[in-house]
């Protein structure tokens, strides 16, 4: 991720910071996925990347075993000063994920909610080494991905939006997220992985998310804070108008909209 890139999730850090609580009964059911593959009935090691405001952390330490020692990285900062706020038990730690600070086999899971889809194509094979490196023998690796953009509502709400604006974009904010979507790239990602059984699992669910035309559904206000350092007053303005135009459309009460999501989990074993 270059500079630009890095400066515009520090300055939309306060947004995630400010719409965390609101977006976590959304969030909850990406975070659950991970539950089964991670030990609460003995003490274990677990680095989460990429973990922002403190998600999907907040959902495992429920479940948390109390001698665990569960720590959190990311590359902003201020991100991570919502999982101190939060008093979660977790040890937050400022790291890119390509280069992290930690002694080899010592992480029993490593976990990314979407991270991974931030990482260029280039970085992936030290990426993954890396992480075989990071892992105790038998631990795994647990990476949440999204499925494709026409499987998930808002994100092709987003996607029809962002093709119409005039605005200059970047279009790798978009591609980037969705890369490990096609089932090539999903399949050169787990033939690179270094230890012994890569696995990928599907899930789609929908949700039921209130929604008006005065009043922008949290996700939507955390992706457009992206965009503030791109777009004009009067792109942003003709993007809102595009996404509630699609949004409307899909409600079925006032109030109230459907969604679809479609996410696969990456399981790599050591």
């Amino acid at each position: 991720m270059n500079s630009f890139e890095k400066d515009r999730w520090h300055q939309s850090s306060t947004s995630w910071r400010e719409l965390t609580a609101t977006l976590r009964p959304q969030t909850e059911k990406f975070n659950t996925l991970f539950l089964p593959f991670i030990p609460s009935d003995r003490p274990i090691t677990l680095l989460d990347l990429a973990s922002g405001t403190g998600e999907p952390l907040v959902t495992f330490c429920a479940k948390k075993h109390p001698e665990s020692l569960y720590l959190g990285s990311d590359f902003i900062e201020t991100m991570l000063l919502k999982i101190s706020e939060d008093r979660l038990p977790v040890s937050p730690f400022v790291a890119d994920m390509r280069t992290l600070p930690l002694p080899s086999q010592s992480c029993d899971r490593i976990t990314s909610r979407f991270g991974i889809s931030f990482l260029a194509r280039q970085d992936m094979p030290v990426f993954l080494q890396q992480i075989s490196t990071l892992l105790k023998p038998k631990g795994r690796a647990l990476f949440l991905i999204w499925g494709p953009k026409e499987e998930n509502t808002i994100w092709s709400w987003l996607w029809n939006a962002y093709k119409k604006t005039t605005a200059p974009h970047s279009p790798d904010f978009f591609e980037g997220l969705f890369r490990l979507s096609s089932p090539e790239n999903l399949s050169s990602l787990l033939n690179n992985w270094t230890g012994r059984k890569a696995l990928s699992h599907s899930h789609s669910f929908s949700q039921i998310i209130p929604f008006s035309k005065n009043l922008y559904m949290p996700s939507l206000q955390l992706i457009l804070s992206q965009w503030v350092a791109l777009q004009t007053e009067q792109t942003m303005h003709q993007f809102h108008k595009l996404i509630t135009q699609q949004a409307l459309t899909s409600t079925q009460k006032e109030g109230l909209v459907t969604v679809d999501w479609s996410v696969r989990l990456i399981s790599l074993e050591k």
